[in-house]
């Protein structure tokens, strides 16, 4: 453990969750940008909320994005696998998981969104969090296409995103 991580270079270290809240509060204090046109703006943006990190500071993401007025983002449900490990870990599905943890809201949306349950939809669209869809990556890497239609239907806010640079 720790010896190991010390010989690391100062880069490659993982980041302890106290340091990653503070420099949140660094960026946005120095670069974001509210207003509504900008175009830089600081954002808190774990890579999925299932694995990143425990559900207490999920929690404490959500309460510091939202003083800041920065908003909320993850990737989520690009797989089946998410809705297997989300009922096998936690009893739930990945949205239920957010919604516990208060990952949903209109200051939140998700990459993907590919596999989801009509309910998550309700779910997704009653609170009014938003989809960044990836045909291209999805279509990449066989994970299916997000029902758009059922989304939008249900009030989600879709916009098109890519992952990576292989998207």
């Amino acid at each position: 453990g720790r010896a190991v991580e010390q010989d690391l270079p100062v880069a490659l270290r993982p980041e302890t969750f106290d340091g990653y809240m503070a420099d949140i509060e660094r960026l946005v204090s120095r670069y974001h940008d509210p207003r509504p046109d900008s175009l830089r703006r600081v954002v808190m943006a774990p890579t999925t909320v299932l694995h990143s990190a425990p559900g207490a500071q999920l929690r404490e993401m959500a309460k510091l994005a939202r003083q800041l007025g920065i908003r909320l983002h993850s990737h989520l449900s690009e797989t089946v696998d998410y809705l297997d490990a989300a009922r096998q870990k936690f009893a739930m599905t990945p949205v239920q998981f957010c919604a516990e943890h208060d990952w949903l809201g209109n200051d939140v949306w998700f990459a993907h969104l590919v596999k989801l349950l009509p309910e998550e939809i309700a779910l997704l669209g009653r609170t009014g969090t938003g989809i960044a869809h990836c045909p291209q990556s999805n279509g990449r890497l066989g994970s299916g296409i997000a029902d758009l239609l059922a989304l939008e239907q249900a009030g989600v806010p879709v916009s098109l995103g890519v992952d990576g640079a292989a998207s």
